[in-house]
């Protein structure tokens, strides 16, 4: 049995994937338009509200697939606005967990429930079953990319938020 694939199909699976990308990202962009703060900055917030642990400035830029450099300055903005504060590693002093402050609990308080009200509307015609299929084939997904391509998270260090 051959493991070639018709190469339309992945054409299709490949532009499905990035147009609902796309879409994704209008939606949150239209909804952040009007608010508070910016994605990027409530995206930095709800990793550092729901991580298990105290998260570094260089853990936050793996998980957003970002160079530590571009989010330097974001951070920067964030804790002149008052949302974060940078506190010394007891093992690296250069090292700094990033703290949620209690104006940045406050914001996510008030924003936090109308975005997964967005996020229930966007996925709604999902059962808890496909949502759980859809994490996995995108982990799967990602996975395949950090393996196999130019495009994987150890090369995306430009990108920018």
């Amino acid at each position: 049995m051959s493991n070639e694939k018709d190469p339309n199909l992945v054409h299709d699976a490949f532009n499905g994937i990035l147009n609902t990308g796309i879409m994704l990202k209008n939606a949150a962009r239209q909804f952040f338009r009007n608010r508070p703060t910016t994605e990027a900055q409530f995206t930095v917030l709800m990793l550092l509200k729901h991580a298990d642990h105290p998260m570094t400035q260089k853990e936050l830029s793996e998980w957003l697939l970002v160079d530590k450099s571009n989010l330097t300055g974001l951070v920067d903005r964030m804790e002149s606005a008052g949302h974060l504060k940078r506190i010394k590693t007891e093992k690296d002093r250069r090292s700094y967990h990033l703290q949620l402050t209690h104006s940045a609990e406050k914001l996510l308080e008030e924003l936090e429930g109308p975005y997964r009200e967005l996020l229930n509307i966007m996925l709604g015609d999902f059962s808890k079953e496909e949502l759980v299929l859809i994490v996995r084939m995108m982990n799967k997904l990602q996975r395949s990319l950090d393996d196999r391509c130019a495009c994987s998270a150890a090369n995306l260090s430009h990108g920018e938020i």
